[in-house]
């Protein structure tokens, strides 16, 4: 079977987590590259979050708004390494909660923009007190229902 080709909506060059990425609310957050990533390389980031008075410590905007009936999906990896969970969310549905410290590819598929809320990958804690630390790799949004392979931005 062969995958159809797709394109990742975030902005070029966003994958370093650094470029476009911006604080929250006050957070500091810290990002190191060249972690030991899930397929044995060293192609992760480490991103360490503190302060800030909102639960979301950490994101990129990729649609803003997002575009009403459009069906977006966004997945990363990431591997839990502190004590506090973390949200990873597209902003417009449901998030996904992370508690593991073993790499897990999320997935967040088929959430519909509503013309309003910007379309997002935001990192966000349980409470706005949680510091958090986790290593995440490959970030991608698609205007699509489902997930396909990870490509560059």
């Amino acid at each position: 079977m062969i995958e159809e080709g797709t394109t990742n909506i975030l902005p070029a060059g966003s994958e370093n987590f650094q470029t476009g990425w911006q604080t929250y609310s006050g957070a500091t957050v810290t990002v190191t590259s060249g972690r030991s990533d899930p397929f044995g390389g060293t192609g992760a980031y480490r991103i360490q979050t503190s302060g800030g008075s909102n639960i979301s410590k950490y994101l990129i905007n990729v649609k803003n708004p997002s575009v009403n009936g459009v069906a977006y999906s966004g997945s990363l990896w990431i591997k839990n390494n502190g004590l506090a969970p973390v949200d990873v969310s597209l902003n417009i549905s449901s998030s996904v909660t992370v508690t593991s410290n073993q790499w897990t590819r999320i997935q967040l598929p088929n959430r519909v923009g509503n013309g309003s809320l910007i379309l997002q990958i935001a990192f966000r804690a349980k409470d706005a007190a949680d510091s958090l630390d986790f290593d995440v790799m490959y970030p991608q949004v698609e205007e699509k229902p489902y997930i396909t392979s990870y490509i560059s931005p």
